[in-house]
């Protein structure tokens, strides 16, 4: 899911998008992306209760809201290190 909002920051995804990015498995189904997006939250914000990186957009879906400057290949190890708010 990480990797969906990576190649299209800033941009809002809707859940069905989300969807298809994340299903390795036959078993995800749409409750859980709140799930995952929750655990990014907690990994990526800073305040997981006021979120700045990812944000809800209502009737739309979430957006990646901080803009990623470098290509995904070049990213080191953590990814998170990066995104500053």
């Amino acid at each position: 899911m990480l990797l969906a909002f990576l190649e299209a920051p800033q941009r809002p995804l809707s859940r069905e998008h989300l969807l298809q990015a994340t299903r390795i498995h036959e078993d995800v189904f749409d409750p859980s992306i709140d799930v995952q997006i929750l655990r990014l939250r907690r990994k990526l914000e800073r305040d997981p209760s006021a979120p700045r990186v990812i944000r809800t957009e209502r009737g739309v879906g979430y957006v990646f809201a901080v803009p990623v400057g470098r290509p995904l290949a070049l990213m080191p190890y953590p990814l998170c290190a990066l995104i500053t708010t």
